[in-house]
């Protein structure tokens, strides 16, 4: 029995970092609604977006040609001043996503400038299936992230290279 893995995810950046530890992969792209929910608090949210993804792919397997699969689901959000240290600016818990044009992501990245710092909060589901059962694992981490003073033209440019639109919060830190 040979086993499938599959990433549920359309993100370039994904797909380079399986592809760059070795392992063969398939992609099957989730189709769920992303909108976060009222109440909803950034971590519970990105949470559940990670598993809504996994489950949305596992839904859409024939069990009987994909025993053994594997399926790994992602999501990230950018959170404005989401710590335990206290509020700042009255924007504790704000979610940035991607930006849908220049102008919404020229003024993320301002408002991430004007932040003293912000969390980029990731969530990972990996559902194995075995027979007729299936396993899931949901992990979540946060980094506290301090950005420099970059310029209005550094935005600009940023913007004109057309990284910041698959980016939650505009950016990636790699870039």
């Amino acid at each position: 029995m040979t086993s499938t893995f599959i990433l549920a995810s359309g993100s370039p950046r994904r797909r380079e970092l399986l592809a760059s530890l070795g392992i063969d992969f398939t992609i099957m792209k989730p189709d769920i609604n992303e909108d976060q929910h009222p109440g909803e608090n950034p971590y519970d949210h990105v949470r559940r977006l990670s598993v809504e993804k996994a489950a949305a792919v596992a839904a859409r397997l024939d069990s009987a040609d994909t025993p053994g699969a594997v399926i790994l689901a992602a999501d990230t959000v950018v959170i404005l001043s989401a710590d335990t240290i206290g509020v700042i600016d009255g924007d504790d818990g704000t979610i940035l996503g991607k930006p849908t044009d220049a102008d919404e992501a020229r003024a993320m990245l301002r408002r991430l400038r004007e932040q003293k710092h912000h969390q980029v909060c990731t969530a990972i589901t990996l559902i194995k299936r075995a027979d007729d059962q299936q396993t899931q694992l949901t992990r979540l981490t946060h980094t506290r992230v301090t950005l420099r003073a970059y310029t209005d033209a550094e935005i600009e440019a940023y913007i004109e290279s057309g990284d910041p639109f698959d980016k939650a919060g505009s950016y990636s830190i790699q870039h």
